[in-house]
């Protein structure tokens, strides 16, 4: 038997107390989020193995905001935002738990929602209901692409590779099913560098050597960057 209750107060804690019954899978598709406990709490719950799948709108108040959302994709969740030019798409303020349960209303989880008048509506054992929503959720996920932040590149931490390698062009590997920065030289390359620019260091101190040192500038040059 589905029962529907339309919540006008404390809705936060309502929505805290259905993710936390959640034992399979939570669909979060929210406009604005910026709710600390909220996130964290579907952290907690992708952490102890529920499938947490979310989308939000690409809107600079999700993330200028303390949130960390690759907090959640570290933990294995997917954080997913519209496409460029389906930004208009995304007003959506619903949340589907166990595939049974739909949380839908006009609140945004935010810390702000928290004190304005709104209201969502709690619907449980309504699995026509949750099968709707859930097809909403992946048709919109389909015009939707994963949220990666930078925070998240894999940089060698060592000190050898940081002092003869450049990284740039942060891009997704589908290698990996990562996002990460190109290495643009290698670890060796960069040591012979570092050797020819220390001889180039000890000719320069002597004027009458001038010539031998364009020369080995040249030479290294072609040898490093045309060679490759």
């Amino acid at each position: 038997m589905s029962l529907n209750e339309l919540k006008t107060k404390n809705i936060q804690e309502c929505i805290l107390e259905e993710l936390q019954k959640a034992t399979v899978s939570i669909h979060i598709a929210v406009a604005w989020f910026t709710d600390e406990e909220l996130f964290d709490a579907i952290c907690q719950k992708q952490g102890s193995g529920v499938d947490v799948d979310l989308i939000i709108a690409n809107e600079k108040i999700n993330f200028e905001s303390q949130i960390k959302f690759s907090r959640l994709t570290n933990l294995g969740g997917t954080v997913k935002t519209p496409l460029k030019g389906k930004k208009g798409l995304m007003h959506h303020k619903f949340c589907i738990v166990d595939g049974r349960t739909v949380l839908h209303g006009s609140y945004n989880w935010t810390n702000k929602a928290k004190h304005n008048n709104e209201s969502i509506t709690l619907t449980t054992e309504d699995y026509d209901l949750a099968n709707d929503f859930l097809d909403e959720f992946w048709k919109l996920s389909d015009v939707c692409e994963e949220y990666f932040h930078k925070e998240n590149a894999e940089i060698p931490e060592s000190k050898e590779e940081a002092n003869y390698c450049t990284y740039e062009n942060y891009e997704y590997d589908p290698s990996t099913h990562k996002y990460g920065y190109s290495q643009m030289c290698s670890v060796e390359s960069g040591k012979i560098r570092q050797i020819f620019e220390d001889i180039l260091s000890f000719f320069l101190m002597f004027p009458g050597t001038c010539i031998v040192a364009v020369i080995i500038s040249c030479y290294t040059y072609f040898s490093l960057f045309w060679l490759d």
